[in-house]
């Protein structure tokens, strides 16, 4: 969420680089995949242990589930030990209790406080299990977006339509093509079922429309930030508020926000060039009474 790189020019234009057609980690074969404007070499092997640890990793993190001590490290080590193949085995790892008493750098105290942290989100709120579940392009603030919608059904969202879908303010067309598609596939939705045997949805309701002082609005976030921990927890934040939070700026933003009015990045010359107001994070909180 800082400074994205970005190559102006490749200055020797070698063109010798061997694009590998195996993957470095289980030795399936690799593709070239179109994402948006660029290509990107992907390991097409669904059972690749790299993929299975990334997906644990985001699981288990703090803006999804949010399990605390459950490093990528712990989940690598667990995964060796074949303890770990899918998100259900996180619930079922007091099976294996013992063994991990026995692995260097645990024991009883550090193995409990383990159990005991994945014990406590097995009552969680639905956006944070869907931003969990590795839904192509739904963070936090999206996945709020879904459960408030669906009024926290998660049955009713794995039915809905993508024209459906695509209505949701937030959710754009290709978005809502990509859930669709997650959704339709019976691998995810046994993955689904195996984690609903353990984890149950707390009951949360949507903001009171007379919150919803920023109804009507479309925000960008662009930049570092000073108040919010990152750009999801200010997305969450304007979301609530009733505002569309979207990727770029178009004719349709009514703020970008900047905490570098000055800045030469893409969307502040976009901003600039199509009117669209820049404001600052402590603009924002005046503006919402914070």
């Amino acid at each position: 969420n800082m400074i994205i790189p970005q190559l102006s020019e490749n200055l020797t234009g070698s063109d010798t680089l061997e694009i590998p057609d195996v993957c470095p980690r289980c030795g399936g074969k690799t593709a070239l995949v179109q994402n948006e404007d660029v290509q990107v070499l992907t390991c097409i092997n669904p059972s690749c242990p790299a993929k299975l640890v990334r997906a644990l990793s985001h699981f288990t993190s703090r803006e999804a589930m949010n399990i605390e001590g459950f490093s990528e490290a712990t989940i690598i080590r667990f995964s060796d030990a074949g303890f770990l193949n899918s998100f259900a085995d996180i619930y079922r790892l007091k099976d294996h209790q013992d063994e991990i008493r026995q692995m260097e750098g645990f024991g009883e105290r550090s193995c409990e406080k383990l159990l005991s942290a994945i014990e406590r989100t097995r009552k969680v709120s639905l956006y944070r299990f869907l931003a969990a579940i590795g839904i192509p392009g739904i963070g936090t603030a999206s996945a709020r977006l879904l459960a408030d919608h669906f009024h926290q059904k998660l049955s009713d969202l794995m039915q809905a339509s993508d024209e459906e879908l695509s209505e949701i303010p937030g959710i754009g067309p290709v978005m809502a093509e990509d859930i669709c598609r997650f959704f339709a596939n019976e691998a995810n939705r046994e993955m689904i079922r195996d984690l609903q045997t353990y984890v149950s949805f707390e009951e949360e309701d949507a903001a009171p429309v007379e919150t919803q002082s920023l109804k009507g609005m479309t925000f960008v976030i662009t930049g570092s930030l000073n108040h919010f921990e990152n750009r999801d927890a200010l997305k969450e934040k304007l979301i609530s508020l009733g505002a569309k939070v979207a990727g770029s700026v178009s004719k349709n933003t009514t703020y970008l926000i900047n905490n570098d009015a000055a800045s030469t990045s893409s969307k502040n010359k976009k901003a600039k060039e199509l009117g669209v107001k820049i404001i600052t994070e402590d603009q924002l909180l005046e503006m919402i009474s914070i």
